[in-house]
C-alpha cells in the first residue's frame, strides 16, 4: 500500500547558502571548544567521512554530524544525520 507522497518543496538559494554558512560555523565553533581542551578536531580524521571526527586522551574515537533544524526538516535531519553511523561507522 502507497501513501501520500510528500509535497515537493521549492528550492531558495539563500536559504541553502545561509545553512551551509551556519554549518561551518558550528562545525568551527565545535572545534574551538575541543582545542580548548586539547583535542584536535576536524573532518575526515581518523578514516572517517564525517563533518567532525576526534579521539580523546584514552584514544576513543568520537564523531559529530552537524544538522540545523527548521520547522518541519526535524525527522529528515535526524535521519540524515543517524544514517551515516552504519557506512561509516559499521
Amino acid at each position: 500500500m502507497r501513501g501520500d507522497l510528500p509535497a515537493q518543496r521549492s528550492f531558495d538559494a539563500d536559504a541553502y547558502w545561509a545553512g551551509v554558512d551556519e554549518h561551518d560555523r558550528l562545525c568551527r565553533s565545535l572545534v574551538a571548544h575541543l582545542a580548548g581542551s586539547g583535542v584536535a578536531a576536524g573532518s575526515g580524521l581518523a578514516g572517517v567521512n564525517v563533518d567532525l571526527a576526534w579521539r580523546d586522551v584514552d584514544g576513543h574515537q568520537f564523531i559529530a554530524e552537524v544538522k540545523s533544524v527548521a520547522a518541519g526538516n526535524e525527522v529528515e535531519q535526524l535521519r540524515l544525520g543517524l544514517g551515516v553511523l552504519p557506512r561509516e561507522v559499521g
